[in-house]
């Protein structure tokens, strides 16, 4: 998919707009998709973003919030801001005096001022995956804001159907069901073996085996040390589960999934980043230690386990609460941020210690045919 969008500049200001319009008439900035995708429970959204010509007033900033939308179902992307250099100065010391956690937090802020620039962006973002956004709008919102007002320009569709395919993974017709979250951090280990195709006694039988580890690492780390913390107990879990499938010459692995999953505590793109190194970290460490080299792998990551959280809840004094601020803000709308400000801050901080722990994990599966009745 590469389509083009431009969005032509518009002008608020009816007392200015004769001495500007002709400055601004061959101001443009192009959208470009790169691609739209999705890996397991992300949505990586992958823009080209083109602007030729932009003069902006010293005073003024324009706003450009790109969103996917369906019926009343909205999540707002980080916006692009051109911004003129009084504006910006202003809005960052405002900013700095008297934060407002309703404003998002811009992917990138232009500084602009009288002379033309042309300016180029690769937009990179990755949102938690919903079903309805498999055919969602992708709009495009312009604000303009000056010292006292904002007032909205535009919001217009880029793409009608972005066409996203389903994260779900069909493997021969089967589906997998999602692993749950393991309710204790160092609770007895649980290996779930699962039929996915009714036994036949002339056909090769599909199962899986899946755990849930909670590997220690140094702060900020990735790279899995057996030695470290509680991670010889951990990866015990992980030969018990290996062993019996690697030694067993009636068994051919199909798939090994890796998946790392952050907590929402941080910078979503932080948690991001954090996500996908443990998950190739921890692919590394299989391969290496167990010679898998040439079995077929697949890796996801999780930035931010929002849907874990709430299983977590259940129960909760301020379970209601958290589900209404998880319902209600995006996690670019300052949703973590209600979160610390709900009741004086403390369900935050029993999330922070006793539940988002728990949600910092890998979960490993294993998707493998039993053939029965084969003779070596």
């Amino acid at each position: 998919m590469r389509r083009k969008y431009t969005i032509f500049l518009l002008i608020t200001s009816i007392l200015i707009l004769v001495d500007i319009t002709s400055m601004f008439a061959q101001e443009a900035i192009r959208f470009i998709p790169r691609s739209l995708t999705v890996s397991d429970d992300s949505v990586r959204i992958d823009l080209a973003i083109n602007a030729k010509g932009i003069t902006v007033p010293t005073e003024q900033a324009l706003t450009l919030t790109p969103s996917l939308c369906l019926g009343k179902k909205r999540v707002s992307l980080p916006p692009v801001v051109f911004s003129g250099s009084r504006r910006a100065r202003f809005d960052q010391r405002e900013e700095t005096v008297n934060p407002d956690r309703n404003r998002p937090v811009p992917y990138h802020v232009w500084v602009c001022g009288w002379r033309r620039n042309d300016y180029m962006l690769r937009y990179l973002v990755s949102i938690p995956y919903a079903s309805w956004m498999e055919h969602a709008e992708l709009r495009l919102k312009q604000v303009s804001r000056d010292c006292c007002t904002e007032q909205v320009l535009a919001d217009d569709v880029l793409t009608a159907d972005i066409e996203l395919p389903s994260p779900c993974v069909t493997v021969r017709d089967t589906v997998v069901l999602a692993a749950e979250v393991v309710p204790a951090v160092k609770e007895v280990e649980r290996i779930e073996v699962q039929k996915l195709t009714p036994p036949s006694p002339s056909e090769p039988q599909e199962r899986r085996v899946a755990v849930t580890l909670y590997i220690d690492y140094v702060k900020g780390g990735s790279r899995v040390d057996p030695s470290y913390g509680n991670n010889y107990m951990e990866l015990r879990k992980v030969d018990r589960l290996l062993a019996p499938l690697l030694g067993d010459y009636k068994v051919d692995i199909r798939e090994i999934r890796v998946t790392g999953y952050a907590s929402p505590d941080g910078a979503y793109y932080d948690n991001e980043a954090l996500a996908k190194a443990r998950s190739l970290g921890f692919r590394t460490y299989l391969t290496r230690s167990y010679g898998l080299q040439d079995y077929p792998f697949r890796t996801a990551w999780v930035a931010e386990d929002w849907e874990g959280l709430r299983r977590l809840i259940k129960g909760k004094p301020y379970e209601t609460a958290v589900n209404f601020i998880i319902d209600n803000y995006g996690i670019f709308e300052g949703r973590e941020r209600y979160l610390m400000d709900l009741q004086g801050r403390r369900p935050y901080r029993d999330m922070l210690v006793n539940l988002f722990p728990k949600l910092r994990r890998i979960e490993l599966s294993i998707l493998y045919e039993e053939r029965s009745g084969y003779e070596k």
